[in-house]
């Protein structure tokens, strides 16, 4: 009876992760994560509400039934603690060894699908970052491009991800599985440490206690994921160093000004966000407070970037492959838009480069000559 049960609760077991996906909903429980997905529109809500009356289930049967379900989906922990020397940190980069092209990938949950078509764009046209600076989804994302994945591999590990695997139970209820999302970042990156990989990674966080922007360059890749993912009320933050830390969206969606402040010297920034003039009448007022909160954050740093990318991803958003393919499309067509200015970026970065080049080497002989005389 219970497998029964089981197998039908299934298909109605929905679970998005910000970072992994994002956020944690779960269609029966209504536990809606803003508007990074939402079960408005959804032709799912019709067929969880046909369930329903074909089973006439109780609602503590149906509760009973999603919780084993996310019981055999995984226990969610708790606040995970990380002190040991590998534990994430920051150092400096080198002065004399600048970043010249950042790639930041901002918060935004399944919106993050659209950072693999901005990857497969740039790949293309053989624009290649020597910096990556991510938030939540685009720690995620950021990690696998800075360990060298091509944008491709991403793509496939996007399409074929399954949700359901980054939900889990804890004694406060059903909560993100941020142990999964450390698990996968881990896999994706051989276990490699930040300042390991291919391309310099930086994620960013934010403290619990006022939200104040962490910037992670060294150590466990995996566990600076999860706490750059840890959206507060679906996911345990995360403690590192005797600090709690939560989502990096929480601190600034788009971490521009971080990568200028690392020394990049060409900032590509990436915002997956929803417009704000695409929210609804119908969207409640403290989804409409905070996505005008974000974007005020997002607009305070965009004049830190050379470039600036936002592909128009509607205002709802979903985990369908359907939903899946749209982000990466929409990522590729506002990346090739701005190709023009990414490759005048380039171009002036490499003739301003030249002239100190130049200059460099003529000055020590105009100065001898001028000490001979």
């Amino acid at each position: 009876m219970v497998t029964t049960d089981v197998a039908i609760a299934v298909p109605i077991l929905i679970a998005p992760v910000e970072g992994v996906l994002d956020c944690l909903c779960i269609c029966e429980l209504n536990l809606i994560h803003h508007h990074y997905f939402t079960i408005f529109h959804n032709p799912m809500r019709t067929h969880v509400n046909n369930i329903h009356r074909k089973l006439s289930l109780p609602t503590a049967s149906r509760m009973t039934i999603l919780m084993i379900v996310a019981l055999i989906a995984g226990c969610a922990g708790g606040i995970a603690e990380f002190n040991g020397p590998d534990a994430p940190s920051f150092a400096p980069y080198p002065a004399d060894k600048p970043a010249r092209v950042a790639l930041v990938l901002g918060a935004g949950g399944p919106r993050g699908f659209a950072h693999v078509g901005i990857l497969k764009v740039l790949e293309e046209n053989g624009i290649d970052a020597d910096l990556v600076v991510g938030a939540s989804v685009g720690a995620i994302i950021g990690a696998m491009y800075a360990n060298g994945m091509t944008a491709l591999e991403i793509e496939k590990v996007a399409l074929d991800l399954d949700a359901k695997r980054f939900i889990g139970i804890s004694s406060t209820g059903l909560k993100g599985n941020g142990g999964a999302v450390e698990s996968l970042v881990r896999k994706l990156t051989n276990g490699k440490p930040l300042e390991g990989m291919p391309r310099r990674l930086a994620v960013t966080v934010a403290t619990t206690r006022d939200n104040t922007l962490q910037i992670f360059n060294r150590g466990n890749t995996g566990a600076a994921a999860r706490a750059s993912s840890a959206t507060p009320g679906q996911f345990f933050p995360v403690k590192i160093r005797g600090i709690e830390y939560q989502d990096g969206d929480e601190a600034t969606p788009v971490p521009i000004k971080a990568a200028r402040e690392l020394g990049a010297e060409i900032v590509i920034a990436v915002d997956v966000s929803a417009y704000v003039s695409a929210i609804p009448s119908s969207a409640p007022d403290d989804w409409r407070t905070r996505d005008r909160k974000r974007a005020a954050l997002v607009d305070a740093e965009k004049p830190y970037a050379d470039i600036y990318i936002h592909p128009d991803l509607g205002y709802y958003a979903g985990i369908s492959d359907d939903y899946r393919r749209m982000c990466i499309k929409r990522g590729e067509d506002a990346t090739r838009a701005a190709l023009p200015a990414i490759h005048a970026a380039i171009a002036k970065q490499n003739a301003t480069a030249r002239s100190v080049s130049i200059l460099a080497a003529f000055l020590p002989a105009f100065f001898h000559n001028q000490y001979r005389r």
